[in-house]
């Protein structure tokens, strides 16, 4: 496995950032037992980098994203459309939740929105379901937009990047997942531990290398961080995420979250 890389002094000065908070040193299981639902991909994110515990990053994200899921399928009778769920398909995508991954893939609605009526996580929810199912989209839904202005600079460059993995061009996906990583550091509306680590970068590699592994031939995987390339080395060694929740089954509610039958839409 890479060790974790050395830190650069803004990435200490994120670090530094969160080391304060009473839930960021405990392991993640016992975290989520004693204190309930809680963002357990940025304790997962912390204690990676702090304690380098990549296992530990798995873990967070693995419970984050159920758990939303979870939430989704509740509500789902109330017609809550999830456009907002684009965010844990990355995730679980970049862990290697592969069994959520899959179920969220096959599963997950579309709205038949096109970009004039539809908010910006819409759009990205859309587009990045089309691209990993290979459906395609009308062409106005690459085109740029009223509500452009109204965007963050993250929210751009996901967008370039998916755009990017269906141009078929190695460079062209390199250079988005370059701007995702320098937005992701620039972002001040995300917490430290996001502008520390990219998760969302590490789903979009892992897609791009579903949909066509040429896509990433010419991206550095030992890029520094905000992508975490011991992270990275590690996730490809270990395979599956499943590997690393089998613990779960001490606690009754986490166990719920990892039967699939139990995670509905089916």
């Amino acid at each position: 496995m890479v060790k974790m890389e050395k830190l650069t002094a803004k990435d200490k000065h994120l670090l530094g950032a969160v080391i304060d908070r009473d839930s960021i040193h405990a392991p993640i299981l016992s975290t989520f037992s004693e204190k309930g639902w809680s963002d357990t991909t940025d304790i997962g994110i912390y204690r990676r980098i702090e304690y380098d515990q990549p296992e530990e990053l798995i873990r967070g994200v693995v419970i984050s994203v159920r758990q939303r899921w979870n939430s989704y399928a509740n509500q789902r009778e109330r017609n809550r459309f999830p456009n907002d769920l684009w965010m844990e398909v990355l995730s679980a995508s970049a862990v290697h939740d592969n069994q959520l991954f899959n179920k969220m893939i096959e599963t997950l609605p579309t709205s038949g929105k096109g970009p004039s009526n539809a908010t910006c996580d819409l759009i990205i929810y859309e587009r990045l379901l089309a691209t990993i199912r290979k459906t395609p989209l009308p062409a106005e839904h690459f085109k740029h937009n009223d509500f452009k202005s109204r965007r963050r600079p993250y929210t751009t460059a996901i967008l370039d990047c998916i755009a990017s993995l269906s141009a078929a061009d190695p460079e062209v996906f390199s250079a988005g997942l370059e701007k995702l990583l320098a937005s992701s550091r620039n972002d001040r509306t995300a917490t430290a531990e996001r502008r520390l680590m990219c998760i969302h970068a590490h789903g979009l590699w892992e897609i791009g290398n579903k949909v066509n592994p040429q896509l990433i031939s010419t991206w550095d995987v030992s890029t520094n961080l905000p992508w975490d390339r011991g992270f990275h080395a590690f996730v490809q060694e270990v395979g599956e995420a499943s590997k690393f929740i089998s613990d779960y089954t001490t606690s009754s509610h986490l166990l719920n979250l990892i039967k699939l039958q139990e995670l509905r839409p089916s």
